[in-house]
Parts: structure tokens; C-alpha cells; sequence
């Protein structure tokens, strides 16, 4: 392919005077070869690639929605729609259109697109198989005034792929999955900058509402908005403070879809009061698991509400720091509303304001300077606890070795008294290290759920995402103080490494010490990003 237009093979066979032309897959530009992203929708085949020039389009010409959708690829070749340079191409609903809405699609691809500025949700995806959503970016649902505006939206999606995807600014729920299979989000992050709920506490980070068989692989909800700016719908008067959910699985009994079989990989929740991450539901909850997680500065970190023994959720591996509520409500790091519905094994918690495992099952974890350990439940005989008389300092040591467990939050150091010592025979606490899944996997396909060798940090797009959310500013004219997207990692100045703050050295080094060398090693990373096509397009 060269000029930006089509190749065509044209194989000639000689068999009974009958000649056959086959056409391969083409790669397409907006504007070169098509006026608008909708003219170029209407012109390409199933399987091509549509390539975005920089800028910022604008326009009902420029969106997709439901009469003008991507042509379906297949198994062989997706139809892909992606940005010339990732971060660089905007789709900006300018608070009057959805950029998004897909129905009944299949092998589409969407990457590197930042969409924003909705007057609903962002992108809508539902009835559709084999979506891949790739290094893009979202800003701004309209949620206000009643609306269900959610940043990211399936519904009815078996096989789809979330990776590299960003969320920040306005927005109900952010990554809401609902009623859907066999999903993969990997290396997703949202800042819950704000939004407004309708019900009660129905807003969050990702949301798996009826889904099942998913998992989430190294996902990360850091820096949430004040709670002037998370709130809920009141009848009687101006909005209430909120509680959204980092994580919420439920079943949906509406459509009678479970919530059942999903795996929480390596993720992080960091600097997030407002928040709860839980599970919520009466039933077919079973099978869901948290495993070398980190929750840093979270409300009541993980809880759950059924009373069923069969929908037990087992917490593995994490590492949980500085649960709190201004209230002093919910400042727990593990909680069941009946014991033996959520199980505690191989994990540090540290520093709960109230109960750290309240109706839980424990063993082989470390707790130390929590308000009250245990409540409902009793001390493991591995445990590492006041009620063993074993206690460990995870942060200093002492009582311990003297050699801290927990320099970084990510990792657990070696020589410290919680190495080697799990159920397992691995170390107590959380590990995010490495990324969770090959790259472009969809679920089930091989690798997709391995622990790669490809190390995590620092964090793919890192400059791309800090760029984009350090610009957000929302004043809402109503007597609060403007929101700001300078805070948290992207705020400006130097980490304790010497260098810029960057999502990875604010998260490496959260708890106080400079980032290590090997994990912020931006001197010696490749420049690997592409020459830069034609910029600061506007195109209405």
C-alpha cells in the first residue's frame, strides 16, 4: 500500500475460462482519502484499517453511531479504526453527541482515540462479539440531570478486550460491563475525577453487573475526585456524598444474568477514600477471586453482601493499607456481612481504622496496627498477629527482623520476615511486577491470563495519560472550587528518584522512598514512539 490508498492482489486462475479477484485488506486515512470519519465508514470493507490523522474532529459527520457503524471484520483481519499517533486523534461529542454507539458488531477494532465530551455515554458497545477497545482514551459522560451517562459502556458483549484504556473526568460508571462474557481488561486506569449517581452509591470504577467469566489484569483506580465531586441524586434537595465501588460484581436479577467466575489480577486501588471495592449480590456470585492486589488508601477495601456460603470470594496475596473513613464508617480491609463468605489467605493488612477482617476466614496473613484485628472471626494459626503474639511491623520491621516488608507498595522485599512464608511458599502480600496476559489476547486465547516475563513498570503511555488527565479543569460555577487534573501523579514536579513524577514513580513511591533504579529507569528506555503524522487538524 502506498499514498494511503488500497492494495489489491489479483491472483489470475486459468480453470474453465473462469478468472477469480481476490482483494486483500486495505489501510485508509481520514482526511486523505475520506472527507469525515463517516464517509470513510461508508467506504471501507470488513477487515481494512482506517488510520486517523492528528487533530480534533468535531461535527455529527464525525462520530459513529447506529447508521454509520465499521463494517464487521472476522477471525483473520479486524476492521480497525485507529489514531495515527495514539493520544493525538480526539472524537469530541462538543456535550451534544455520543462519539460512540455500536450495535450488532463484531472483529471491530478501536485504538488510540481519545473520545470525549458526551451528552450520554462516551462509547456504547452492546449485541456485539469480539471488540477490541486499544490505548484509547475517555473523558466526560453527561451524567447530570438524570442521565445514565457512563464512560464506557458493554452490554450483551461476549468476548471483548479492553487494554491500555484510560478514564478521567465526568462519569457515572466508568468501565460498565453488564450482562456480558468473556471480557478482559488489562491495564485499564480510571481517575474518578466525579460524577453523580441516580440510586444510591451506583457509580464506580469498573463495574461487572451480570458478567461473568471475566477478568481484570493489572487495572488501577488512583486519585479520585474530592467528595464535593462524587455524589448521588437526592429527590429533596441538592446531591448527597457518594460511595461508588472500585469494583463491583453483582448478578443482574433483571435479566437473570450471574456474576460468577471473575478474576481480579494485579490491580491496584491507590488514594481513593471515597471508595469501597466490593462484591455485591444475594446469589450466583461463586467463583470470583482477588489475588496480588493492591489497596492503598481505599474505604472498607473489599466487602461483600451475600448471604450465601456458596458465593464465597477468596482474597489472595493482596496487600492492604490505610483503610479509612472520615466517618470512621467502613474502615475495613476485608468484610463479610456472614462469616465464612469471604476467605483471607497470604496477605498484609495494615493500619485499618476499624476491623481489618470482620466475618472472615483467616490464615497466613500479617496483621498489624489496625484499630481491631478480628471481629467475627478469629486469628489463624500462620497468622503473623497481635492474637498470635507474632506481630510484624510491615513498614519498619521492628518488631520484626528490622527489615521492612513494605518499602514500595507494589512489591514485597526480600530478607523480610513475610518472605517465603505463604501457604504456597511464596511471599505474604501483594506482587505487581509483571504484565498479567499477552498483549492483544482475547479470553481464552493462549497466554491470555499468563504472568508475562515483560516487566509492568514503567507503565505503558504513561507521558500519553498523564498529558491528557493533568489538562482536565471542571469549574462548575456553583460556589466549589474548581476541579483541577494537577494532583496525585499528575501533578507537577520531582519524585523522589530525582526525576518527574510519573504514574509510576508516584505509585513506587507512595509509602516514601525514591523509586528504584531498574523499575524508573527512563534513561535507559528506547525511544520507540513513530514520527508524528500532519498535527492540530480541526475537522468539522
Amino acid at each position: 500500500m502506498k499514498n494511503g490508498f488500497p492494495s489489491f492482489i489479483i491472483p489470475l486462475l486459468i480453470s474453465g475460462a473462469v478468472c477469480v479477484k481476490t482483494v486483500s485488506a486495505a489501510t485508509y486515512y481520514v482526511p486523505d482519502n475520506f472527507g469525515s470519519l463517516q464517509e470513510a465508514l461508508a467506504g471501507i470493507s470488513g477487515g481494512d484499517t482506517l488510520i486517523i490523522r492528528d487533530g480534533t474532529y468535531t461535527g455529527g459527520g464525525n462520530i459513529i453511531d447506529y447508521s454509520h457503524m465499521p463494517p464487521n471484520g472476522s477471525a483473520a483481519a479486524y476492521t480497525v479504526i485507529k489514531a495515527g499517533n495514539a493520544g493525538k486523534v480526539v472524537i469530541d461529542g462538543e456535550n451534544a453527541r455520543i462519539p460512540v454507539q455500536m450495535d450488532n458488531v463484531s472483529y471491530i477494532a478501536l485504538e488510540g482515540i481519545v473520545f470525549k465530551n458526551s451528552s450520554a455515554a462516551v462509547v456504547s458497545i452492546t449485541n456485539s462479539n469480539h471488540i477490541k477497545i486499544l490505548r484509547c482514551g475517555i473523558c466526560d459522560a453527561n451524567n447530570q440531570d438524570l442521565i445514565y451517562g457512563d464512560s464506557l459502556f458493554f452490554r450483551y458483549v461476549d468476548y471483548g478486550l479492553i487494554e491500555d484504556t484510560y478514564i478521567w473526568g465526568n462519569g457515572r460508571y466508568r468501565f460498565y460491563m453488564l450482562d456480558s462474557d468473556h471480557l478482559v481488561l488489562r491495564r485499564c486506569i480510571d481517575r474518578y475525577d466525579r460524577g453523580v449517581s441516580i440510586g444510591y452509591g451506583n457509580q464506580g470504577s469498573f463495574r461487572l453487573y451480570g458478567t461473568s467469566n471475566s477478568t481484570l489484569q493489572n487495572c488501577i483506580s488512583i486519585d479520585a475526585g474530592p467528595d464535593d465531586y462524587i455524589l448521588q441524586h437526592s429527590d429533596d434537595g441538592p446531591p448527597l456524598p457518594a460511595s461508588p465501588k472500585i469494583v463491583w460484581v453483582s448478578p443482574n436479577g433483571s435479566s437473570g444474568k450471574s456474576g460468577m467466575n471473575n478474576i481480579i489480577s494485579g490491580c491496584i486501588g491507590l488514594n481513593t477514600n471515597s471508595f469501597h471495592f466490593g462484591f455485591v449480590g444475594n446469589s450466583q456470585c461463586s467463583g470470583n477471586i482477588f489475588k496480588n492486589c493492591v489497596f492503598w488508601e481505599s474505604e472498607n477495601s473489599i466487602w461483600t453482601r451475600s448471604p450465601d456460603i456458596a458465593d464465597k470470594i477468596s482474597v489472595l496475596h493482596c496487600t492492604f493499607g490505610y483503610a479509612f473513613n472520615a466517618d470512621g464508617y467502613h474502615d475495613r480491609a476485608v468484610e463479610s456481612d456472614i462469616t465464612g463468605v469471604a476467605e483471607v489467605y497470604d496477605s498484609i493488612i495494615y493500619h485499618s481504622g476499624d476491623v481489618a477482617l470482620r466475618n472472615t476466614i483467616s490464615d497466613y496473613n500479617l496483621l498489624y496496627d489496625n484499630a481491631l484485628n478480628y471481629s467475627g472471626g478469629a486469628a489463624g494459626i500462620h497468622d503473623l498477629s497481635s492474637e498470635n503474639a507474632n506481630e510484624i511491623n510491615p513498614v519498619t520491621g521492628v518488631p520484626g527482623n528490622g527489615k521492612p516488608a513494605l518499602k514500595y507498595i507494589p512489591r514485597v522485599e526480600d530478607d523480610s520476615d513475610v518472605n517465603n512464608i505463604a501457604s504456597d511458599g511464596g511471599d505474604m502480600g501483594a506482587s505487581v511486577l509483571y504484565r498479567i496476559g499477552r498483549d492483544g489476547t482475547l479470553w481464552g486465547e493462549e497466554g491470555y491470563d499468563e504472568i508475562t516475563s515483560n516487566p509492568l513498570w514503567p507503565w505503558p503511555d504513561e507521558d500519553i495519560i498523564k498529558e491528557q488527565m493533568r489538562s482536565y479543569h471542571y469549574d462548575p460555577g456553583d460556589g466549589r472550587l474548581p476541579l483541577t487534573g494537577l494532583r496525585g501523579f499528575c501533578a507537577s514536579g520531582t519524585g523522589l528518584y530525582g526525576g518527574a513524577i510519573t504514574l509510576t514513580s508516584y505509585i513506587w513511591e507512595y509509602i516514601g522512598n525514591g523509586c528504584p533504579s531498574n523499575i524508573c529507569n527512563y534513561e535507559n528506555l528506547e525511544n520507540t514512539t513513530p514520527p508524528d503524522s500532519p498535527h492540530n487538524l480541526s475537522i468539522r
